[in-house]
């Protein structure tokens, strides 16, 4: 008989909280499964506890606390916690389909998986997406479908988010827990994507299931192009550590690897062409390209890049 921990970490969103928490009485539980809701109160001050034991009579809920901020010490503050031996992420502004924990689970078990990660769909604020949307910007708004049936992923460079993914907590002593040098500031993220890529060289059975559906609140202040800006020019120092540890063994140029080199170079011409054609949404993708590329040379000069560190869970 499996134990779910549903694990949910916040700052400073109650009222969003709150529409999440009713919205996950409707999941479905196998008969014979125990589940828990845990929520990760990372040093809040709204009314995040208050919603939390307002939901305590609707839901098997139960609220932790992580003093310091970042999303990967919440993360690992969520593991320490956790009573079940399965935990399964989502996050405050998310909502899961009511078949979400069933269609999990039973990923697990057909592949007999330990990480599984699901099809992730957006909620926009604003009923639709900005105008400069295209399939290639999912990856930048954590949204997710790889297309296809369930199947096993064996590809290094194929990852899921925390907004929709779960694991067998034994895992944790194989991989270790959240990185913490990563996950830090409050734009910062990277953390659930450095944890598929510890489990993938770790040979972990991962595991992806298109019907176990989450959708993603994504509010209409993360609709614009100043704000991705920002993020990409903002993440380069997390940007750089995740690509030095896939790459450690690889030749180098200036720092990045020579393969990561060539494949930046078409966004120059790219750019070029786009603008050139008027083609604003391809423009800005290779933009941002541009940006990164920058950024990481920029964190390099600047020794934005604190070296790596594996941190187990709670620490």
């Amino acid at each position: 008989m499996s134990f779910v921990t549903v694990a949910i970490c916040t700052w400073n969103r109650a009222p969003m909280l709150d529409r999440v928490l009713t919205h996950l009485e409707t999941l479905r539980v196998p008969p014979g499964t125990d589940w828990e809701v845990l929520v990760v109160n990372n040093n809040s001050t709204d009314d995040t506890d208050a919603v939390v034991a307002n939901h305590a009579g609707r839901l098997p809920i139960r609220r932790a606390f992580e003093p310091q901020a970042g999303i990967a010490l919440a993360r690992n503050r969520a593991v320490a916690e956790a009573r079940g031996d399965i935990i399964a992420w989502t996050d405050d502004d998310a909502f899961p389909e009511p078949d979400w924990i069933e269609k999990t689970l039973t990923a697990l078990e057909r592949f007999d998986a330990e990480m599984v990660f699901g099809k992730v769909e957006p909620l926009w604020e604003t009923g639709r997406p900005p105008s400069w949307f295209t399939e290639k910007y999912r990856g930048m708004f954590a949204l997710i479908d790889l297309g296809g049936p369930p199947r096993v992923v064996k590809e290094p460079h194929v990852v899921g988010f925390n907004v929709n993914m779960a694991f067998r907590t034994s895992i944790v002593a194989k991989i270790g827990g959240y990185r913490t040098d990563i996950g830090r500031g409050r734009m910062a993220g990277g953390e659930d994507i450095d944890l598929f890529q510890r489990a993938h060289r770790s040979g972990v059975a991962v595991a992806y299931e298109p019907a176990a559906v989450v959708r993603h609140y994504i509010p209409a202040s993360r609709c614009t192009k100043a704000f991705y800006r920002r993020y990409t020019w903002g993440g380069s120092p997390n940007h750089l550590m995740l690509l030095r540890d896939e790459s450690q063994r690889v030749p180098k140029l200036f720092g990045l690897p020579r393969y990561f080199l060539r494949q930046q170079w078409p966004y120059l011409s790219g750019y070029v062409r786009a603008l050139l054609r008027a083609d604003r949404a391809e423009a800005f993708y290779c933009e941002l390209k541009l940006i990164r590329l920058v950024g990481l040379y920029w964190s390099i000069l600047t020794r934005r890049d604190p070296k790596g560190v594996q941190h187990r869970a709670g620490e």
